[in-house]
């Protein structure tokens, strides 16, 4: 459980428990099937231990207000993970399936579920303190990170909506993009959208058809970068301008207030929707090239370019990185080391500036989602190759220090839909229908 003496939580600047329900709500509800590794984990000695029990204890301290930690999308945050090996210490159950990682400000988590619902946890008793949403097509999902700022909470839906609400829950305003888009090719699927960005008043979020800037005030629209075909990654915001890539293969940046268009960066292979990542003056994004074949091992023919370094101001290409796998989240950036995780179980290194490689290290599996860095030290959650028979292995969580040693590697009983989130000495991960704690 956690421990007591944590503190309340001061108030958050922006960047600039079971839940009782009617039982015809449609909420999907937690079954034992949602539990696909053992319901009792061996301690040390190899006894095994009871399931965990629900969050009871001080509220967490921190503050974790956006997608990837800040406007920047730097995913990284001076605040200190566990000492050591962490175990799982509780479990906040949560109505409906959830697929974004918790955001957290005044000791609530808030996290977005794909029934189109916007939930608040209590992190030290695990209650669910309200869940909102609706149930019409505009509602259809909230698969992206919410945001916090100020007294307001903003999250958006896969076909375009974006929702601002009090802390406590209650609606402010709500705007909806033009009719929504849906992807042709694939049996009317929405195409969807990204974790809300909020600067300097306003709310910055993309989908299929472009590029939003919303009055964080009133939603009303400020303006509009719209595309025709592919689509917006999920943007950063940094000094005034707005950063983001389209999939057909550029990165670009618009000026803040107005929207204009500034520079593009083309290049010839096709830009990640992940997002980018902004630091001392240079955009990093996520890139690949679809023509490439994955070779078998991380060097030789083949190599995907997996990152570009491009200047902030001119969108000038500075550097770019090849590896022997695509990428398979956004990345990270702490201490001048850029952190790429790659799909086949690599996690690269890169100077920041030079883009020159300072180590690899092989996870010994799939890497999901973007890595973590908190106070040096980069968590990352890794899927085991699917044996080709008999049960999965867990996935785990690991913790690598900034020369690239593992210092710890934890299984993870329920498996994780999100990145995971780093404050207090903690760790929370969205798993499903629950947010699991570990210390």
């Amino acid at each position: 459980m956690l421990a007591a003496g944590a503190g309340l939580l001061a108030g958050l600047a922006g960047c600039g428990g079971r839940f009782g329900r009617e039982e015809d709500d449609g909420i999907s509800r937690i079954t034992d099937e949602d539990t696909p590794y053992p319901e009792t984990q061996p301690d040390a000695g190899g006894t095994p231990t009871a399931p965990p029990e629900r969050l009871a204890g001080d509220r967490l301290t921190g503050s974790v207000p956006t997608f990837q930690y800040d406007c920047r999308n730097t995913g990284a945050t001076d605040a200190s993970g566990p000492d050591g090996t962490p175990s799982l210490v509780g479990l906040a159950e949560v109505p409906g399936a959830i697929r974004s990682p918790p955001v957290v400000a005044g000791g609530v988590a808030y996290l977005g579920g794909l029934l189109g619902t916007l939930v608040a946890i209590d992190t030290g008793s695990g209650e669910v303190l309200w869940s909102r949403g609706g149930r019409g097509r505009e509602y259809s999902g909230v698969r992206d990170t919410p945001a916090v700022a100020g007294d307001r909470v903003y999250h958006a839906t896969e076909r375009g909506t974006v929702v601002a609400r009090t802390r406590e829950g209650e609606r402010i305003w709500t705007f909806t993009a033009d009719e929504p888009q849906f992807d042709p090719d694939d049996e009317g699927r929405p195409i969807y959208g990204t974790d809300p960005v909020v600067a300097d008043g306003r709310v910055y979020v993309s989908r299929g058809d472009g590029l939003f800037a919303v009055d964080a005030r009133d939603g009303t629209q400020r303006w509009k970068i719209p595309v025709t075909r592919g689509g917006i990654g999920a943007p950063a915001a940094a000094d005034g301008r707005v950063f983001y890539t389209r999939s057909g293969g550029s990165i670009g940046a618009a000026d803040a207030a107005t929207g204009e268009p500034l520079w593009a960066y083309n290049a010839d292979y096709g830009a990640s929707q992940r997002g980018v990542t902004v630091g001392d003056g240079v955009v990093y994004a996520v890139m690949r090239d679809p023509d490439a074949v994955q070779p078998e091992a991380d060097e030789g023919e083949g190599s995907r370019v997996t990152a570009a370094a491009v200047d902030a101001e001119s969108g000038e290409e500075r550097w770019t990185f090849e590896a022997g796998a695509v990428a398979s989240g956004s990345t990270a950036l702490a201490g001048g080391t850029l952190y790429i995780p790659g799909e086949r179980g690599t996690l690269y290194a890169v100077d920041a500036a030079s883009g020159e490689e300072r180590w690899r290290r092989d996870l010994g599996g799939s890497v999901q989602f973007s890595p973590v860095v908190a106070d040096g030290v980069a968590h990352v959650v890794v899927r085991a190759e699917r044996p080709t028979e008999g049960a999965p292995e867990p996935p785990t969580l690991q913790a690598i220090s900034v020369d690239g040693e593992r210092r710890w590697s934890v299984d993870l009983r329920f498996p994780p839909e999100a990145a995971p989130v780093v404050l207090d000495g903690h760790v929370l991960v969205a798993a499903d229908r629950r947010m699991a704690v570990y210390d």
